[in-house]
């Protein structure tokens, strides 16, 4: 965004790669004031750079989870934001063991990004409860066994 203000409110943002900004970037290049809004907001597994970044514009994030980011989550100016409003970072317990490979966002029954759980917030992110219990990933027997071989010296 260049320039002006922009609202995002109950998204996901994942799988975004870049340089600057991998989930959001806010851009003041020529002295105008940009502002962005994250409410309810879950930025999830995007790569490059931090999160959110910020180039001189404006954040203001309330009820928004910023967790997995590799390059960084809650960083540089906006870790003032961390904590405060209901924003967090914390694991959003997916449904889907690997959400970026199946596409499923869904949360489980106990996520913080849910608003039965989060005495703060209504839900976070686009999507709600899909799940009752942990996630599991398929295995074959052979691969269950290797688990358990002994370590060999």
């Amino acid at each position: 965004m260049h320039n002006g203000v922009c609202t995002v409110t109950g998204a996901t943002v994942t799988g975004n790669e870049a340089g600057t900004g991998s989930g959001i970037f806010n851009w003041d290049n020529y002295g105008d004031p940009s502002v962005v809004s994250c409410e309810r907001v879950l930025l999830y597994g995007n790569i490059g750079s931090s999160a959110l970044s910020d180039a001189g514009g404006v954040f203001y994030c309330s009820c928004t989870n910023i967790f997995g980011n590799p390059e960084g989550n809650w960083t540089g100016v906006l870790s003032e934001l961390l904590g405060q409003d209901g924003n967090i970072a914390v694991d959003p317990e997916f449904c889907s063991t690997d959400p970026s490979a199946d596409e499923n966002w869904d949360l489980q029954s106990d996520s913080p990004c849910l608003g039965e759980n989060n005495a703060e917030c209504e839900d976070i992110g686009a999507r709600g409860a899909g799940c009752n219990d942990t996630p599991v990933s398929g295995a074959s027997w052979g691969r269950i066994k290797i688990l358990f071989r002994p370590e060999r010296q």
